[in-house]
């Protein structure tokens, strides 16, 4: 269920909300409401992959296949936990690279892409239908293979799913493909590469008739001003990858704008990597050893908190209120302790603060 947090909203309805913090002077004519604060959590690092990892007794583990059970358990265990849907990226894996390269993969799910690797290269971009590129695409959507074999095990419109972009058409037109599972189809956007209306409205179309939300995840935060426009009428929610702060609260204004014209407002899901410890030194050991062990950095692309349970809460609570997001999905820097912090400790601690504010008018999407 969603926690209800306290925010700032422009007095006037249907003004947009104010560009200033939480802080600033109440003369705006801005006013405190409850907003609907939907969290979730990305799980991708429970699949395969080739490094290290700490494991849950402080032993090192090299996890080279996916261990569907472990992910089931984890998945409702977040459930049961009051959060509100699981992520997988495309950094998701169901085989590591090298197991691939000695066994290789010929599931019935990788011989129905690879029919989409054999089409021209040029797709019909009137109705957003465009062929998968190469196999090497289609190992990008383990994260689809999973929620088809987890779909007895988890309930039903559970996952948020990332998929390449140039995958999207075959994964919505294809019927074999199972998305019981799925809540919610993510697309990554780049200016480099950011996608036709006509592309977008064929995509959007693909995930109606697939019954699941289709959302962009965006790590450029300046695309929210600059393409306002496209995200508003064809997504149900914008993911932000970025540590640009700033610049998505900002840009979530310009989209706020842009959707009150149809009366829709379009949610922003921050991505927020935790890494959570009794104390704040002991969250950045556990960070350094982590990043030495997998040998790159944990939080080097997205906005996050390292210290307590109490450190993560009023970050939250402060994003919120500043309208840099509607909605958080964590990445921890390790399973299953940070899943752990999260259940028990941050979600515990935010539903606590929202008794405190149930005097405040509620603001639903």
């Amino acid at each position: 269920m969603p926690i209800e947090l306290a925010a700032r909203k422009a007095a006037v309805l249907g003004s947009s909300e104010s560009m200033l913090t939480a802080g600033d002077a109440d003369t705006t004519g801005e006013v405190d409401i409850r907003r609907e604060v939907f969290m979730g959590i990305d799980l991708s690092p429970l699949g395969a992959h080739n490094m290290r990892v700490p494991g849950e007794y402080g032993v090192e583990e090299l996890a080279g296949h996916l261990n569907l059970p472990r992910l089931a358990g984890a998945i409702n265990a977040a459930q049961q936990g009051g959060l509100d849907f699981v992520a997988l990226n495309q950094d998701f894996h169901i085989q590591a690279a090298a197991e691939q390269a000695t066994r290789g993969d010929d599931s019935s799910l990788d011989k129905q892409l690879a029919v989409g690797a054999q089409r021209p290269a040029s797709g019909n971009f009137a109705t957003g239908r465009q062929p998968i590129a190469s196999k090497q695409s289609a190992n990008f959507l383990d994260g689809l293979k999973a929620a088809a074999k987890l779909q007895d095990l988890i309930p039903p419109a559970t996952l948020a799913v990332e998929i390449p972009l140039a995958a999207a058409s075959e994964v919505f037109s294809n019927s074999a493909l199972d998305l019981k599972s799925c809540r919610e189809i993510l697309l990554p956007l780049s200016a480099a590469d950011f996608p036709s209306a006509e592309q977008l409205a064929g995509f959007a179309r693909g995930a109606v008739a697939r019954k699941v939300q289709l959302s962009a995840v965006i790590t450029e935060a300046e695309l929210l001003q600059n393409k306002s426009a496209l995200l508003s009428k064809y997504f149900q929610a914008v993911w932000c990858r970025s540590a640009d702060i700033e610049g998505i609260r900002r840009g979530r204004i310009s989209l706020q704008q842009e959707r009150e014209k149809n009366s829709a407002p379009l949610p922003i899901i921050l991505e927020l990597g935790v890494a959570i410890s009794a104390t704040l030194r002991a969250a950045e050991e556990r960070l350094v050893l982590i990043e030495q062990l997998t040998q790159r950095p944990a939080f080097s692309d997205i906005a996050a908190v390292i210290g307590t349970v109490y450190d993560a809460a009023y970050q939250i609570e402060d994003y919120i209120k500043r309208g840099v997001a509607d909605g958080i999905v964590f990445r921890p820097a390790s399973l299953p302790t940070d899943l752990a912090s999260i259940m028990r400790g941050v979600l515990p601690l935010l539903q606590e603060r929202a008794k405190g504010q149930k005097d405040l008018p509620l603001f639903r999407y």
